[in-house]
């Protein structure tokens, strides 16, 4: 079980709308567990060696990673998983819907 971490920072915002862990973002930048802690605890100013990585690993700028742009426009809300049988209904729906249309 991963342990919590700060929400309230843009990097925080962004590693839970994209479903990273502390371990999951340190194996996905190589940047260590301890440096991003103390980003996410506000101990440290990101660098701008990792400010480059971590834009480029959440595809966001520079000002958005900083908070001086609103992070909801760039949100990407996790989806949950959609079951074969309810794809299916939906597709079928869809279907009959086109048919009926035409």
């Amino acid at each position: 079980m991963s342990r919590p971490f700060n929400t309230d920072t843009p990097l925080g915002q962004l590693m839970v709308d994209r479903g990273y862990t502390v371990k999951g973002l340190e194996a996905a930048t190589d940047i260590s567990y301890r440096t991003i802690s103390d980003y996410l605890a506000g101990r440290k100013p990101i660098i701008a060696r990792h400010m480059a990585v971590l834009t480029d690993t959440f595809d966001v700028s520079r000002d958005v990673l900083l908070g001086y742009e609103d992070i909801e426009s760039v949100r990407q809300p996790v989806v949950p998983p959609v079951s074969k049988p309810e794809l299916d209904d939906v597709v079928a729906q869809w279907l009959e819907h086109r048919e009926v249309a035409s």
